[in-house]
């Protein structure tokens, strides 16, 4: 029954043929929800603005901390200055491969880089060529050649030590987990 008080209301809705007031709460309220855009899905974005990326895109990198970082065009081209003395620097989009070098086993086993690819470029910073190869995390130095640039090429020996029993200790709990594991297997 309308008005009494055990009656039910509809809600406000075009579908319920009721209308709330204009310039109610519930109708400004509904016009946003109306406008709501839906949710796009994007890849990879810009690491310095946040733009979306296409696969396709360019490379800049942090040359005090020999990190690579996708971006855009806009933000790549901020950095692309080659007699510039910035922080960050333009990776240029042109590449070489070596397709008849060849290295054998023990050689490439000396570089201490696990795969089989390997990214050399000249660090401006501290003027020598360095290798980088993907990891999960990203463009990743080898932690032997970090450790002997370090200690040899900075003269920070005690980083360099630093990093040696970081490397030992992590290598020992790897060791002891999987004694653990092989004990528990056992039993």
């Amino acid at each position: 029954m309308p008005g009494s008080d055990n009656s039910r209301v509809a809600p406000l809705s075009p579908a319920s043929g009721r209308y709330p007031q204009p310039g109610s709460p519930y109708d400004v309220l509904t016009r946003i929800r109306a406008n709501k855009r839906p949710v796009q899905q994007v890849g990879e974005r810009c690491e310095m603005c946040a733009e979306p990326i296409a696969d396709e895109h360019q490379h800049v990198v942090n040359v005090a901390a020999r990190q690579l970082m996708c971006t855009c065009r806009g933000c790549y081209l901020l950095f692309s200055d080659t007699h510039a003395k910035l922080r960050y620097r333009a990776v240029p989009d042109r590449y070489l491969t070596l397709s008849d070098f060849t290295l054998d086993r023990r050689a490439w086993e000396a570089l201490q880089i696990p795969v089989g690819l390997a990214f050399f470029f000249h660090n401006s910073d501290m003027d020598k060529t360095v290798a980088f190869y993907p990891g999960p995390a990203g463009a990743t130095e080898t932690l032997g050649i970090l450790v002997y640039r370090e200690a040899f090429g900075s003269f920070r020996f005690g980083t360099a030590a630093a990093i040696g029993v970081l490397m030992l200790c992590t290598a020992a709990l790897i060791v002891l987990a999987g004694l653990r594991r092989l004990r528990d297997d056992i039993r």
